[in-house]
């Protein structure tokens, strides 16, 4: 049995965001705190969050697939 599990394989998009710069370098204080080794691993985390707690999307995603 193997002592390490492999992950899954997820498509990814990429994308080019432009940000003040002081709140990018906030993200990365946020990185080197957190231990979060990616930006991408930040943003997608930081993404699926807001979706778990945005009450307001929540319900406009329930519609929008009715």
């Amino acid at each position: 049995m193997a002592l390490l599990k492999s992950k899954p394989l997820i498509e990814h998009d990429k994308i080019k965001v432009e940000i003040p710069q002081d709140v990018m370098e906030r993200i990365h204080d946020y990185l080197r705190y957190s231990g979060i080794e990616s930006i991408s691993d930040f943003f997608t985390e930081a993404s699926l969050y807001v979706f778990s707690k945005d009450k307001g999307f929540k319900s406009f995603e329930k519609k929008e697939k009715a």
